[in-house]
């Protein structure tokens, strides 16, 4: 006999996952475990502590454990072996970004701002700063986020600009390397805490990882410089790289991702963190 993955009793008569069998104790239907099957693992567990089965539409086909049930000494819950991943990973973050402060760095409400002017005038090629125009704009928006620290930044503005995926691509490298962390970090208590959003994982990724260019405002010479991800990259400590790696690895260990985005982060962990 065999033990149930979500229950932790030994209901099974092969060994799991894969098996396809249904457990009578919490009636989890065995299937093989990918980033969604996890994921939904992960809530049938805590379903069955919460409601007594993996759904509440199966409590009236689910019996409870008897004296004879053997539950497997070392099971716990798919939730805490999360937290425990995940916060191994936050402090990883912490400890390698530790020092990061954004000094003279392009602010999120700056970078929001020439967002908007560059949308509503036209794409960076043909947009032109206007100093006399625009300095003093991007100056009061700049003044909007006056933390001096990752870590101090307000959840409620991280939220406010996840979203806005186009956003990074006009932050500084300044900038750029001091949101990085509050965002992983962000993102990974939304995770640990049962929290996160659907498209939380990729829309991080996507918007301070995965980024092909970035293309921020220079003032000295009042135009656009374009940087490539490389370039971003390398300001980055090989402790830095590593922990964003991880960052990927576990998303891609708990997290539901498409094809494509698998095959991207698999290939970005391959170039820059292939011992993970």
């Amino acid at each position: 006999m065999y033990f149930c993955l979500c229950c932790g009793y030994q209901t099974l008569y092969e060994k799991p996952p894969g098996t396809y069998f249904v457990c009578p104790i919490c009636f989890w239907t065995d299937v093989d475990l990918d980033s969604w099957t996890r994921f939904e693992l992960r809530k049938a567990q805590l379903n069955y502590v919460h409601q007594g089965a993996s759904n509440k539409e199966w409590l009236a086909q689910v019996r409870p454990p008897t004296k004879q049930d053997y539950r497997h000494p070392q099971w716990k819950l798919l939730d805490t072996k999360i937290r425990e991943d995940g916060t191994k990973v936050k402090n990883l973050i912490i400890t390698a970004f530790n020092d990061v402060h954004r000094e003279d760095g392009i602010s999120l409400h700056e970078s929001d701002l020439t967002m908007y002017i560059i949308n509503y005038n036209g794409p960076p090629s043909f947009f032109r700063y206007d100093s006399s125009c625009h300095r003093q704009l991007l100056a009061d928006a700049r003044a909007k986020d006056v933390e001096t620290h990752w870590k101090d930044i307000p959840t409620q503005t991280l939220e406010k600009f996840i979203f806005l995926s186009s956003l990074s691509h006009y932050l500084d490298k300044k900038g750029w390397k001091y949101y990085l962390p509050a965002y992983l970090v962000w993102s990974l208590n939304k995770y640990i805490y049962n929290r996160w959003h659907n498209e939380c994982f990729i829309d991080v990724v996507n918007s301070f990882i995965l980024k092909d260019t970035h293309y921020p405002l220079n003032y000295e010479i009042e135009d656009f410089e374009f940087f490539s991800r490389d370039e971003y990259l390398a300001i980055l400590s090989s402790e830095q790289l590593s922990a964003i790696c991880q960052f990927l690895h576990f998303g891609l260990t708990y997290e539901w991702i498409d094809e494509v985005y698998k095959k991207n982060i698999k290939n970005f962990i391959q170039d820059y963190c292939p011992t993970i």
